[in-house]
């Protein structure tokens, strides 16, 4: 981190030059208390964050003390690239390591031999998706050259029609295979995640389709005991949009929302029951650089380098602490013009003032993930001061 960086914590938001990443300190610890609160009603499902949502070990690290200061069952940290695992280490120490689960396939010889460097790293508790027997032995083999331990989960597709295998026969071979063939991988368990149906818009719809999944699941759980591997003490899934299904499956023992801690357009489109709905607590803060009285338009310096569009627009408010969709700035709204550029009009109501050149604004991302990648620190508020800067080390397309 640059000194010039390291040198904010202490200073005003105000200072910060934009476009910034910025954390709203109260309402992100007020999700990670809500979240703690949430599963409590099933006392033996762990929580694991996924890193994917904030690619931050420092952040990673005040996340999960967090839940477990609200009495999380925290099981440790999903990552879901080798690089991101990688990056997630610098949360663990020799005495207290971290534990990440690497919840995506790793296939090359270049990412197995860095998988396997991973695994022997004192600062890691690892474990690694596989849903090909293959792929599982060139990880075995890359684990035993180096000495290292890994922790081998089968992902099952549960209806996505992403990664995981195709049928619980398969996951059951895959399981078998490692369990019986792979000295230097320990079996753990099944991943079941279904990422297509977090986004499902009613309480009523969403819950149908994780049902569906988990009837999927409980295939996959039943051909792997049938096949003697059973795995009912670790079955892992759930995002977001649907950890309070899993959570209550008595299938599912571990759980992975990622953006919940964080709050984008997309989930907030969701429906939820009143008590499970986040809080905004990430922000895109911006800029006008642009404002004539001839134009109907202002300019921020907040483009496609500072905020993602891939789920749509991002929201526009004055307030760091507004509730989304706030009448107030509900009548502001932004398009991308560019690399450095947005473009934020009034939506039509004829007393909507439009920003003034140096104004600041406020952008609720679309899509949480991409937008966190884009940018080299969150900048984490508190009262308008800036209480600590984290660095976004895991940013990078995963290679």
């Amino acid at each position: 981190m640059s000194a010039t960086v390291h040198a904010m914590r202490g200073k005003r938001l105000a200072d910060v030059s934009t476009p910034a990443l910025v954390l709203a300190l109260p309402a992100f610890e007020r999700n990670c208390a809500r979240l703690a609160s949430l599963l409590s009603r099933s006392p033996a499902v762990h929580v694991r964050p996924h890193a994917k949502a904030h690619k931050s070990a420092s952040l990673a690290a005040r996340q999960l003390s967090q839940l477990r200061e609200h009495g999380a069952r925290v099981s440790g940290i999903c990552a879901q690239t080798i690089a991101e695992a990688e990056a997630m280490a610098e949360a663990g120490t020799t005495d207290n390591p971290i534990d990440v689960l690497l919840s995506n396939q790793t296939v090359g010889a270049a990412k197995v031999a860095r998988l396997a460097a991973l695994s022997a790293d004192p600062r890691v508790v690892l474990s690694a998706c596989f849903d090909d027997a293959t792929n599982a032995a060139e990880a075995n083999k890359a684990v035993g050259d180096v000495g290292g331990k890994l922790a081998a989960v089968v992902e099952a597709d549960v209806g996505q029609a992403r990664c995981g295998t195709p049928t619980p026969e398969v996951a059951a071979s895959v399981a078998r295979a490692i369990v019986d063939e792979m000295s230097h991988l320990t079996f753990k368990g099944v991943q079941c995640y279904h990422g297509g149906i977090q986004h499902v818009r009613t309480v009523a719809d969403r819950g149908a389709a994780a049902g569906a999944s988990h009837e999927r699941a409980r295939a996959v759980v039943d051909a792997l005991a049938a096949a003697g591997v059973p795995t009912d003490e670790y079955v892992t899934g759930g995002g977001s949009g649907t950890f309070a299904f899993e959570q209550v499956t008595g299938l599912y023992t571990e759980v992975q929302p990622g953006s919940y801690f964080f709050g984008d357009c997309d989930y907030g489109a969701n429906e939820y029951p009143a008590d499970e709905a986040c809080d905004q607590s990430m922000w895109v803060m911006t800029t006008v650089i642009s404002a004539h009285p001839s134009n109907d338009w202002v300019v921020v310096d907040a483009g496609a380098k500072a905020v993602s569009t891939d789920c749509g627009p991002p929201q526009v408010y004055h307030d760091l602490h507004a509730e989304p969709a706030s009448s107030s700035d509900s009548q502001l709204t932004y398009t991308c013009a560019g690399d450095e550029h947005g473009i934020v009009r009034s939506s039509g109501a004829s007393d909507t003032k439009l920003p003034r050149l140096g104004d600041t604004l406020y952008l609720r991302p679309g899509h949480v993930d991409p937008t966190t990648n884009l940018h080299t620190y969150w900048f984490l508020e508190r009262d308008g001061i800036i209480e600590d800067v984290c660095e976004v080390n895991a940013r990078g397309p995963g290679s």
